[in-house]
């Protein structure tokens, strides 16, 4: 069996944890009965490295701000493979979990602020894996105008323009 596996000879049960991935997958197998009739068969016992969910965390967004992250398995059978789905917590209203290509992405524009717990969980037909991550959606960043003159030209069809100043107080 491939390295960190042992075969229990009496029953015929495979265990243990593997430490490597196995590049010729294909073993031989051979059983003998009671009597002492055998019977031998190439057996595919393939070690798969371990599925995740990338990215570890999500970065933080600001309300009235586009928000764009990409949520993908790694490892496994294939990286890439198959799409995130949420588990558990909800997106915030003005975000959705849509798909592109071969993984999940977050996406739109929040309009409100605050912390949302998300677990995440991704398969790759064999494995399962899930990722617990909070998405921070920070206030709208503050607009401050200060008094004084404001500048601006405005023009009338063909009109030339006309310079005006409005002073904020």
């Amino acid at each position: 069996p491939p390295a960190g596996l042992d075969l229990n000879a009496a029953t015929g049960l495979i265990s243990g944890t593997p430490s490597a991935l196995n590049n010729s997958p294909q073993f031989l197998f051979q059983v003998t009965d009671s009597k002492g009739s055998s019977a031998t068969a190439d057996l595919f016992l393939v070690i798969y490295s371990r599925l995740a969910i990338s990215p570890d965390s999500l970065p933080q967004g600001s309300v009235g701000t586009p928000y764009h992250q990409c949520i993908y398995a790694t490892g496994g059978r294939s990286s890439g493979y198959g799409n995130a789905t949420i588990t558990s917590g909800s997106l915030p209203a003005g975000l959705t979990l849509d798909y592109c290509h071969d993984r999940s992405a977050i996406d739109g524009t929040p309009p409100q602020s605050g912390a949302f717990p998300l677990v995440f969980s991704v398969t790759d037909g064999i494995q399962v894996a899930t990722q617990s991550m909070t998405l921070v959606i920070a206030p709208a960043p503050a607009v401050v105008v200060s008094p004084g003159p404001l500048a601006f030209q405005y023009q009338f069809g063909g009109t030339a323009a006309v310079p005006q100043t409005v002073t904020l107080t």
